[in-house]
């Protein structure tokens, strides 16, 4: 299912009003101006180095070897480190009042 089709069909239903659908780009690292967004940019960025880490048990569990894992890694985090790369995550939130 395609993320664009969850609006319709939360809508479709009869059990919200209002449903809105909201697009929004999330930074990942601190290179925002704003600095509302450079915070939130800053805890994107552990959020993300962490996630990636917490992914190696299972990785390495269903037969990937330290050095793919870390030859996957390496450059990943480097980018999401690397200050000159404006990294962001888009993110789609749909929500309504429930009847």
């Amino acid at each position: 299912m395609s993320g664009a089709a969850v609006p319709e069909i939360i809508r479709s239903t009869t059990l919200f009003r209002d449903v809105c659908d909201v697009t929004t780009d999330i930074p990942i690292g601190p290179w925002p101006e704003d600095e509302a967004l450079k915070k939130i940019g800053k805890d994107q960025q552990t959020n993300c180095l962490e996630l990636f880490d917490g992914f190696r048990p299972a990785l390495l569990k269903s037969g990937v070897s330290l050095k793919e894992f870390a030859d996957l890694w390496q450059p990943a985090q480097e980018e999401i480190l690397d200050p000159s790369r404006h990294v962001f995550w888009r993110y789609h939130f749909v929500y309504g009042i429930k009847l």
